[in-house]
């Protein structure tokens, strides 16, 4: 008899042990340990999975991003997905169902319900067929997704004579509505949705809930809808009393490929809804052929990622960091290029996000981890200054346990210490899901790396989180210093922001900085690094190299240049005397480093203090002047203390 065969994804080995167990009498199971395999066993298997028995309990078993995937990708929509989730969460059972879960078990399950759910599933998809209960989504009375994608494709099949369009309806800023108004808020919104839409499904039509706050209309394409339609619901929304400006875009999809699958079709829908995401005034948009290009691309270089690493095409460029006191590179961040054999120089924002996006992001940050420190190893080998070099860090790395340790085997490979690697995690990453990334962060800082929070300011994460999350620098979002509506608002935000590092003894540089007259208001307030196009673009390593061995000959002129350290037993007033008006422990390190070698300096704490000091010492200063033992300046900070 043949059996039919299943893919488990399930991470712990205990767990996918014990579910082969309780099945493998009756199908025939395959096994991946997490979401990007499993896609990848989907993929070759051509179809032939009947089912696949998917893990949500853990983050970063990647199990969502395989739900979407296998939504987006004819080949692989038709085949039906159970959710496994934890006892106690309906919010992961409801995320499932929303992205196309044919049906969700809790965990723990017995056995004799984990086989008479497969079964059911199965014979149900077989059949074509769905238990008339579970038809409907329970919040809104609407048709679920999978229901309304196996309905919508029998309409079409029972008329082919007619014509359909597909609206899909996404509510921007919905999520506005569940953080300030509460979950109750936001569901009670949600069925006032389901409501207007309910009034506009027109004879021969569906309606259906495709995702959380995502709504779609099979109609036939005589019935006509228009700018008036949506302004007057988008009217109604908005007139329900949530304090919250809610926008209704609308994508639409007039179906001319009969053979697309109908969850396809909803898909490129929501992309054109997502093409004018943000847009004031622009309601809907249709789905045409720059969207169909966009996908196309998209898919190329998915499918082109693989070689190209093997292939090695992404290169990896570094852009330095300056220190803004003393104009010297101070680190640098290396940013991946991808010369692509037909595209030329693709820069990062045109791959990053798409690799984000299909779980393919980990395998590319590996691969830059282990060229930045190659890259750094060999330049220490031939003499250049040993300067940290920082990697950016996703949501997908710090969701693997074995991080530290992936990381630590580069390290150890290269004979590099941890703190010659800095980590760069952006605001985004942390504001989403704070606890796990901060306890992720933790063990990286136990492990000795050095973290930085990039793009601080773009994000709204908390001054509470900020306070746990052990990083050890700030980098200002770069949109800070393009503004021009309200530069002295912005201004502002920096100064308080500096102020805020200074207290929590963080270092802060200023990303995109482009001018000088930026880099200079900059240093002025207090900012420690700057990096930008004032200071570099981003180079090629063979560039950079070459940027660090000018950097090596310039130390060693200053070297030679600057005045010998005191000898043993040497007076220190052979040296000139700076005082200094400075509170801060770690700025009088600082100003010791920078000017140390050619000053002695003393520090005062307020201005009476150094008032006083100079008043005291007249006799002595007059003195050594006509001595010719030495002269005394009084150092001013740029800003005020």
């Amino acid at each position: 008899m043949h059996k039919r065969k299943l893919l488990l994804v399930e991470k712990s080995p205990i767990d996918a042990e014990l579910l082969s167990l309780s099945l493998q009498e009756e199908y025939e199971v395959a096994r991946a340990q997490d979401g990007r395999q499993g896609l990848a066993l989907l993929r070759q298997a051509h179809g032939g999975i009947d089912l696949v028995l998917l893990d949500l309990t853990t983050q970063e078993s990647g199990g969502y991003e395989l739900l979407e995937q296998v939504r987006r990708e004819p080949s692989l929509a038709r085949i039906p997905v159970i959710a496994v989730t934890r006892q106690d969460s309906q919010e992961e059972a409801e995320q499932a169902l929303a992205l196309g879960a044919a049906e969700v078990l809790a965990k723990p399950c017995g056995p004799l319900l984990l086989r008479r759910k497969v079964e059911s599933v199965i014979r149900l998809r077989e059949s074509g067929g769905r238990q008339e209960p579970d038809q409907e989504d329970e919040l809104t009375g609407l048709l679920k997704r999978e229901v309304f994608c196996q309905k919508a494709e029998e309409l079409l099949r029972e008329n082919p004579e007619e014509t359909y369009t597909v609206f899909c309806f996404d509510l921007e800023n919905f999520k506005l509505v569940n953080d300030l108004a509460g979950r109750t808020a936001g569901d009670r919104l949600l069925q006032c949705a389901a409501g207007i839409l309910k009034e506009q499904i027109p004879e021969g039509g569906l309606c259906g809930r495709l995702r959380a706050d995502t709504f779609a209309i099979l109609a036939p394409s005589r019935v006509q809808y228009g700018e008036e339609e949506f302004r007057r619901a988008n009217e109604r929304l908005n007139g329900l009393g949530m304090n919250v400006r809610l926008s209704l875009r609308v994508g639409i999809y007039k179906i001319e490929e009969r053979d697309l699958s109908m969850s396809t079709v909803c898909d490129r829908a929501i992309l054109a809804a997502d093409s004018i995401r943000g847009w004031y005034g622009k309601r809907f948009a249709v789905y045409n052929d720059e969207i169909r290009q966009n996908l196309l691309r998209e898919k190329s270089l998915i499918d082109g990622m693989e070689q190209a690493l093997s292939e090695k095409q992404f290169e990896v460029w570094y852009q330095p960091r300056y220190c803004l006191r003393t104009g010297q590179i101070a680190a640098a961040e290396a940013l991946v290029r991808w010369q692509h054999p037909q595209k030329g120089l693709l820069h990062p924002d045109e791959f990053i996000s798409l690799f984000e996006r299909t779980g393919l992001i980990d395998k590319l940050d590996l691969y830059v981890w282990e060229q930045a420190c190659a890259d750094t190893a060999r330049w220490e080998k031939q003499g250049c200054p040993a300067l940290p070099v920082s990697v950016n860090v996703s949501r997908a790395d710090l969701y693997d346990p074995e991080l530290p340790g992936r990381l630590g085997e580069i390290l150890r490979r290269y004979s590099l210490p941890a703190s010659r690697l800095h980590l760069e995690i952006t605001e985004t990453v942390c504001a989403k899901e704070p606890h796990q990334i901060v306890e992720a962060a933790k063990r990286l800082k136990q492990a000795g790396f050095v973290l930085e929070m990039d793009d601080f300011g773009s994000a709204y994460s908390s001054l509470n989180m900020l306070n746990e999350m052990p990083i050890d620098l700030l980098k200002l979002d770069m949109n800070f210093l393009r503004h021009e509506k309200n530069p002295g608002r912005d201004r502002n935000i920096l100064y308080f922001i500096i102020d805020l590092a200074r207290w929590m003894r963080l270092p802060v540089t200023a990303e995109g900085v482009e001018t000088r007259e930026q880099a200079d208001w900059l240093r002025g307030i207090g900012c420690d690094c700057g990096q930008g196009y004032f200071f570099s673009r981003p180079l090629p390593e063979k560039e950079y190299l070459q940027l660090l061995r000018r950097c090596k000959e310039e130390a060693s002129v200053r070297q030679q240049n600057s005045a010998p350290e005191p000898e043993d037993g040497e007076e220190e007033t052979h040296r000139p005397t700076l005082l200094i008006l400075e509170r801060e422990e770690a700025y009088r390190q600082l100003q010791q480093r920078v000017l140390g070698r050619r000053y002695h300096l003393v520090w005062k704490e307020s201005s009476e203090e150094i008032l006083q000091a100079l008043v005291r010492a007249d006799q002595a200063l007059y003195q050594a002047k006509r001595q010719g033992k030495g002269r005394c300046c009084l150092w001013q900070p740029e800003s005020p203390a």
